[in-house]
């Protein structure tokens, strides 16, 4: 089943039909934005607006909360929170002046190992750092916060800071500490006071107490994720219980990963960020400067082939000219500030388990199939 606000063009059509191939194969189901992010309304915008199209393929749950996916469907963001919480708060601190790309975490107050890294090494991913570690099997000392710091802190660094790109989320809880000392404020109210209320934000954020979420896996460890033997499987993952264990053990809340919402909200903050760009500063609500937006939008560093920014990887190859990022719970957000598209894609192919049934091939070739069909 699928469900749009307007009319299907010949376009959309042709797109939903792809995308239709991925349900109950890929992933349950499926919600899907595309259009002109510069051309949104820049407050309250109608699911009706003319400058985007909206799909809903499949079911919520192919195990449990078997109903037809609806477009206000809220998502596990998973690594998506890299780029829509985490680099655009670093954006709003670097244009405030209270945050300085190549400050190091020393001048910020962490010690230890990483004290050379910088903020623009942990954005670009190229300070040296391992990509994971099961920081939640810490024990708290006195908090699991202080805890994950600390071993951040003594974690051994690869290669020297600047030198080489190792993806890695340690690098995006750093910065998520660094913002929260920043502010005397926890991630969440962090974001909350400055992108959700001021973009007015009705789902997007970490924590969600209301509906409708989509499941994740139908099953998770206290302590550990389904491969860990330490501890017994729980049943299904409740509703709203963020899927990165490193986010979990931290309530929740973390860089890296735990911010949930649905794919109006999340096309909102691309097309603020389009807005801002495209306005050249006169947007009234800009949160960022056009000055700061294109430093982040800047090519940094070199990750397996593929050229990466200030927190956001660029594509290659068909996305050649979108800047954006993956989730591993199987969304994607991509945009091309050049010919000013954008498209938003949020599924839950971890449900019913997180094993790899295709997500990668298919969200690539969806991407690149929507961006060739709209600009051709």
């Amino acid at each position: 089943m699928s469900g749009s606000p307007l009319p299907l063009t010949p376009l959309a059509i042709k797109i939903e039909a792809f995308l239709n191939k991925g349900v109950g194969q890929v992933f349950p189901g499926a919600v899907l934005i595309w259009g002109q992010p510069s051309q949104e309304a820049e407050k309250s915008p109608s699911e009706k607006s003319p400058v985007k199209q909206m799909l809903a393929v499949g079911r919520r749950g192919l195990t449990r909360d078997n109903v037809p996916v609806t477009l206000d469907l809220i998502y596990d963001l998973a690594s998506l929170t890299k780029i829509l919480a985490t680099t655009f708060l670093a954006m709003i601190e670097t244009t405030r002046g209270a945050l300085f790309l190549d400050a190091t975490l020393g001048d910020y107050g962490w010690v230890g190992t990483v004290r050379n890294v910088t903020i623009r090494d942990l954005l670009a991913h190229r300070s040296g750092l391992p990509p994971w570690r099961p920081l939640y099997r810490l024990k708290p000392e006195p908090t699991l916060r202080a805890s994950y710091q600390k071993a951040i802190e003594r974690e051994e660094i690869i290669c020297s800071p600047g030198t080489r790109v190792i993806y890695s989320d340690l690098n995006f809880l750093a910065l998520g500490f660094v913002l929260e000392d920043l502010n005397q404020l926890p991630l969440d109210e962090l974001f909350a006071e400055r992108i959700k209320k001021t973009l007015d934000l009705g789902r997007l954020g970490y924590k969600p107490t209301i509906g409708p979420v989509a499941p994740t896996e139908d099953g998770y460890r206290v302590g550990g994720p389904l491969d860990y033997p330490g501890a017994p499987i729980l049943g299904p993952t409740p509703l709203g219980r963020v899927h990165d264990d490193n986010a979990a053990g931290l309530g929740g809340v973390a860089g890296q990963a735990g911010l949930f919402g649905n794919a109006l909200d999340v096309w909102r903050v691309v097309s603020h960020w389009a807005q801002s760009l495209a306005n050249q500063g006169s947007l009234t609500s800009a949160l960022i400067s056009p000055k700061v937006l294109g430093a982040f939008l800047e090519p940094q560093s070199v990750w397996a082939g593929a050229p990466r920014a200030l927190g956001f990887e660029l594509g290659q190859g068909e996305l050649a000219g979108l800047w954006g990022h993956w989730g591993y719970t199987g969304g994607g957000v991509w945009w091309d500030p050049v010919n000013d598209w954008a498209l938003v894609f949020l599924s839950n192919r971890v449900h019913p388990t997180a094993r790899e049934r295709g997500i990668l091939a298919f969200r690539r070739e969806l991407v690149g199939l929507a961006r060739s069909l709209a600009l051709s």
